[in-house]
């Protein structure tokens, strides 16, 4: 799975198109790649091809969370994965963004890793993160 979709994001493993590697800057993001990405993305997140079928490794997005000391504050773990997966500070707005995605509706106080809900509610949030502009040019 990871072969072939490094092949259709025009990344081919093991096969650089010169010896310095791939293009750099913004030229390997273009209206065919980020698509690619997105669902590559996506079924990292979720566990499945976009065809439906398992990946054979899945990812526990509730102990990934517990990972952070203040996973119990949903402000604090926005904050610390964004620092993660970005490789410069976001705005104000995109961090209310993230943070409205992963309380779904709820309220901020209402945030725990051991609600029932809180799995789904990190697909939603690492789904968003992983589709800001942002995080593709980390």
């Amino acid at each position: 799975y990871m072969r072939q979709t490094a092949e259709q994001l025009e990344q081919k493993l093991f096969d650089p198109p010169n010896v310095s590697g791939w293009d750099g800057d913004k030229r390997w993001i273009n209206t065919t790649t980020l698509p690619s990405r997105n669902i590559f993305t996506d079924s990292v997140i979720e566990g499945e091809r976009s065809n439906g079928s398992e990946l054979t490794f899945q990812i526990d997005l509730v102990d990934y969370a517990r990972t952070f000391p203040e996973s119990e504050s949903a402000v604090a773990l926005v904050n610390d994965v964004a620092k993660i997966f970005i490789q410069f500070p976001l705005s104000e707005k995109r961090i209310e963004y993230l943070l409205e995605t992963l309380l779904d509706g709820a309220e901020v106080y209402d945030w725990s890793t051991f609600d029932p809900l809180a799995e789904n509610r990190l697909k939603l949030f690492f789904k968003a993160l992983m589709r800001l502009s942002e995080y593709q040019l980390s």
